[in-house]
C-alpha cells in the first residue's frame, strides 16, 4: 500500500498575470510510477487605477463605489483615495461605476493599460 502524497506549486515565481487554479494535487503512487501533474491556469489582465470623478473638482471616486463591467457584473470597489484594482481575462470593458449616495458614472477603456505596476489615473464622466 502506498500513501498518498500531495504536490504543491509554489506560485511566487509566476508572473503577476498568471493565476493557478490550483496549487496543489494529491496522486498515490505505485511502484515505479511516473506522474505527469497539470496544473490549471489562466492569465489575467491586472488594473490599479485612481478613479476622478468628472468636473471642475476632479475629487477621488468615493470610498465603496461599486464598478461593474458592461454585462452588469460586479468587478471591484473603490477604496481609500479612489483607488480601484480590478482583475479580469480578456480586454478592459467599460465601467459603471454605482455610486454609494445614488447615481452612475462611466470610465472608457481606452488608453489603460493592463498589467503595469503603476497606477494610473481615469475619469468618471
Amino acid at each position: 500500500p502506498y500513501n498518498r502524497n500531495t504536490v504543491k506549486v509554489d506560485a511566487t515565481g509566476l508572473p503577476h498575470n498568471i493565476e493557478l487554479d490550483s496549487t496543489t494535487h494529491n496522486v498515490i503512487p505505485t511502484r515505479r510510477s511516473v506522474h505527469q501533474i497539470k496544473f490549471g491556469h489562466r492569465q489575467i489582465n491586472r488594473y490599479i487605477l485612481k478613479v476622478l470623478m468628472g468636473g471642475s473638482a476632479n475629487k477621488p471616486a468615493p470610498f465603496n463605489t461599486v464598478a461593474l463591467g458592461d454585462d452588469g457584473q460586479q468587478l471591484g470597489f473603490i477604496t481609500e483615495g479612489g483607488i480601484l484594482m480590478l482583475s479580469n481575462e480578456g480586454s478592459l470593458p467599460a465601467l459603471t461605476l454605482s455610486l454609494p449616495k445614488g447615481g452612475t458614472c462611466l470610465i472608457a477603456p481606452a488608453g489603460i493599460v493592463p498589467n503595469t505596476q503603476y497606477v494610473q489615473e481615469v475619469m468618471c464622466e
